[in-house]
């Protein structure tokens, strides 16, 4: 075989010492598999390769002792019956139960228990990495995920289910597999699953931002050609098994020190063999997602959608950063058309055709661009010409004229490698049988079924390369622990917070000018991107360093300089602190760079950054009913907790609402919300979403008046249109009665203002229209919803709890995963906000 270029003499480059050349192979035949030590096994076999080795090291224990002629146990055995369990779960296997950073693993016997390095996690579970004896003697490093509760949430379980069986059933050397899955539950009281696979090196983000922070180059020309041909020969397969991966980025990429490339992540992928399977949008890393997946033929996209990703991917090899950063959908589309040019009158008629004439308005209402010249482009980086003309193919709007990954493999810029003996396919259709129409026991029935001989359990792999930003201590001298004094108010004063969830550092901070905003911010934040602003504050993208996440800074204006100021500063940050709930957003960190509260002008709180939000994903597509229903349970589920809070949110609207890339829901914006105890005032919500009592009643209205705004969002999402897009309140007024009719003579008594009570009295009867008349497109279930939502008298509208299990729901309803807020969390609301208003 060649021998293996180098980027340097240094220790840190990458070697390829796999590098196939055509003249490097004698026959046709394909070289034997480089895990030919590590058998993973078979789809559906329960009893894993690693129980075969552990069951062969039990016997040649055995037959050693009966040798021996003892019958005595001996010191080892007795210390490992000490730690060991007595055979438990569905086969039998024992266990050692090893707390790993304050977390509990079940350990199968023959994995190492003192070796166990923590590699992080997320919101779907907890990554080790610890090593196993294989069948050649000698041990392999290997990954073991758990998983909590894959099964509770039937639309998690759907992508556990997926992800799962891929594991099992792609065998390829460039593709993650499993190695062993099991549970150490009985089947009664199921509840965690683990999932084992092979170690596949550094993540080729963590390469490609050393790179870029240390501005060195790791990866030669001839390493980026090498990782580019595993891809595609890796796409090769995944595509002849009618699956499309739907996720492809960096960060799911992972490379050993040879060089070897793994694909990771099957928590997206889908099957096309069924023709109704419906493609969501928001399934990738915004940057690397195509056009068509962002805007049009968003429910009948291709595997084509991955040879876009890989032409991304292959521009960031080159240049060192990604080809298109954009901060949201719309800003990424630009990016993507400066570059690749808009769609001509051929693509647009296509778009009109699979869509509507109003996507291809949205469309063409956006600036026109023609396709930049590639070389030119990139000549800086001294490409090759087969390089350009490779990604000139992979980046084409049209995805009916992108190149296929049969013919990207056969392209003169990889010609180097290509070997079609060893680009193998798959001997068989991969049907997923992942139906919607299931229930979570269903799932977990499926799964679990020893008749079926599978254990099919888990989420997505890539949460051991990309890990949630962890909580530290942090003292108490900081922003949340101060008592405030605002300036211009010398006796009022803001009350403590309570402890905050990570320590600040003043003189590791650093200086930052963004759209001539100034971020003072500490130093493990950089890389910052404006996202957006507005009356209160000011909001920007960041990378935390440590993990190389991108978070959501918002720069509060002037939080303190009056009254007025101060409270919704004050109500934000404490809400953000104490609701902690999956559909809420989470405050990660919250500073201020002064040192102490004489000199405090400047705050900034933390979150997860989210990717888009509703009013965002309404101007480019209509949703599915699926999606909707998803949508609004989140919804829902985060109001009840919001709710049992005894707060009041006040600002529903569909930009509060935030949506990441695996469509789970934030509510976001607590500036204007309440302490139900606590006096309303009438200007609290956006007017086109805000509850006619708002209007009517200046005082004393309740949590209801979240579940009208609730259900204009979800008239939105059915009709695409806003439902009651007031120009004033008056104006809102009688857009509202036009469609819920004017209100019977028992309602007027309830009107305390005398003022709004006449106003309601003169006007001319109108009778309620008929909801399914005025949503044709929505399921009789969700004109039924609507019409218990919008209902002119508050005391009869639909509560969330009865909201959450109405039958539009029904197939994402989990009562017992549906939490509350605690005591602690109601008492420290209504001990700090009821009586700061």
């Amino acid at each position: 075989m060649a021998s293996a270029p180098s980027s340097s003499s240094t220790s840190s480059s990458l070697p390829i010492s796999h590098v196939r050349r055509h003249e490097d192979v004698p026959t046709p035949s394909a070289p034997p598999s480089k895990r030919s030590n590590i058998q993973p096994q078979e789809s559906y076999e329960p009893n894993t390769w690693l129980q075969q080795q552990m069951e062969q090291e039990q016997q040649r224990k055995l037959a050693e002792e009966k040798k021996k002629q003892s019958t005595s146990t001996t010191e080892d055995d007795e210390e490992e019956e000490d730690v060991l369990s007595q055979p438990r779960g569905p086969h039998k296997r024992r266990f050692n139960f090893v707390m790993v950073s304050n977390i509990t693993f079940a350990i199968p016997e023959g994995y190492d228990v003192d070796g166990i390095e923590y590699l992080g996690g997320g919101s779907f579970g907890n990554v080790i990495k610890t090593s196993a004896l294989c069948r050649d003697g000698h041990r392999r490093w290997v990954t073991i995920k758990k998983m909590r509760e894959p099964f509770f949430d039937p639309h998690h379980a759907r992508r556990i289910f997926r992800e799962i069986k891929l594991l099992q059933l792609m065998r390829h050397d460039n593709i993650i597999c499993a190695l062993d899955i099991y549970t150490p539950d009985e089947e009664n009281d199921f509840r965690d699953v683990y999932v084992v696979t092979e170690f596949a090196g550094r993540s080729l983000y963590r390469i490609l931002k050393q790179q870029r922070d240390y501005g060195r180059r790791v990866l030669t020309e001839e390493h980026v050609k090498f990782i580019i041909y595993q891809i595609i020969r890796a796409l090769k397969y995944i595509h002849s098994a009618n699956i499309i991966h739907r996720d492809l980025k960096p960060g799911n990429l992972a490379l050993t020190d040879d060089s070897d490339l793994m694909i990771l992540d099957f928590g997206l992928a889908r099957s096309l063999e069924k023709k109704d399977t419906s493609l969501t949008q928001y399934v990738q890393t915004r940057w690397y997602r195509s056009p068509e997946v962002i805007y049009w033929k968003i429910d009948s996209y291709t595997n084509l959608a991955d040879m876009w990703s890989v032409g991304c991917i292959a521009a960031e090899l080159l240049t060192g950063d990604p080809l298109f950063p954009g901060d949201d959908v719309n800003a990424q589309y630009q990016r993507i058309t400066q570059l690749c040019g808009s769609p001509d009158e051929e693509l647009l008629t296509k778009i009109e055709n699979d869509n509507s004439s109003a996507m291809k308005a949205v469309i063409q209402s956006y600036k026109v661009y023609k396709r930049r010249n590639f070389r030119e482009v990139f000549a800086a980086y001294s490409p090759s010409a087969d390089f350009i003309d490779l990604i000139e193919k992979l980046l084409v709007l049209d995805p009916e004229k992108r190149i296929t990954v049969e013919e990207a493999i056969q392209h003169p810029y990889l010609a180097e490698f290509s070997l079609p003996a060893d680009e193998p396919r798959a001997d068989h259709i991969f049907d997923l049988d992942d139906t919607q129409a299931r229930t979570r026991f269903q799932w977990r029935e499926g799964c679990t079924s020893t008749k079926k001989q599978r254990l099919v359990f888990i989420q997505h792999s890539y949460s051991y390369l990309n890990f949630y930003i962890k909580k530290v201590e942090r003292s108490s001298s900081d922003v949340l622990g101060m008592a405030v004094k605002m300036g211009d108010f010398p006796g009022t004063f803001i009350a403590d917070l309570g402890p905050a969830p990570i320590e600040i550092t003043p003189e590791g901070y650093h200086e930052v000018e963004l759209n001539k905003t100034k971020w003072v911010i500490p130093h493990w934040y950089n890389s910052l991107r404006a996202l957006g602003e507005g009356a209160y504050g000011v909001v920007c993208t960041a990378e935390y360093e440590p993990t190389g996440d991108r978070v959501a800074i918002k720069k509060f204006f002037r939080p303190f300089q009056s009254t007025i100021h101060a409270k919704r500063t004050y109500r934000e940050l404490k809400l953000l602190r104490t609701l902690q709930h999956d559909n809420v957003l989470e405050m990660i960190d919250v500073f201020t760079p002064d040192p102490d509260a004489s000199s405090l002008n400047y705050v900034y709180f933390v979150s997860v950054l989210m990717g888009s939000d509703l009013q965002n994903i309404l101007k480019i597509q209509r949703l599915t009913d699926e999606q909707i229903q998803l949508l609004i349970y989140q919804v829902l589920r985060g109001l009840k907790y919001i709710h049992s809070a005894g707060i009041i949110h006040r600002d529903l609207k569909p930009s509060n609402i935030a949506v990441n890339e695996r469509c789970e829901v934030k509510i976001l914006d607590f500036g204007l919300a309440r302490a139900q105890d606590a006096e309303m005032t009438g200007y609290v919500a956006t007017r086109w979403y805000r509850a006619p009592e708002i209007m009517l009643n200046w005082m004393h209205y309740t949590q209801t008046v979240d579940i009208w705004s609730v259900g204009c969002i979800l008239a939105e999402l059915v009709s695409g249109r806003p439902l009651f897009p007031g120009d004033d309140h008056i104006d809102q007024l009688t857009k509202i009665m036009s469609v819920v009719g004017t209100p019977q003579e028992d309602f007027w008594s309830k009107i305390q203002s005398e003022e709004a009570r006449n106003y309601i009295k003169n006007q001319p009867p109108i009778v309620r229209q008929d909801f399914g008349a005025l949503f044709p497109m929505a399921s009789p279930y969700a004109v039924e919803l609507l019409e218990m939502m919008l209902i002119l008298d508050p005391d009869e509208r639909i509560s969330v709890d009865s909201a959450l299990r109405h039958d539009y729901l029904r197939e994402y309803s989990v009562p017992n995963d549906e939490p509350v807020a605690t005591d602690t969390v109601k008492n420290s609301i209504v001990r700090d906000l009821v009586f700061f208003v």
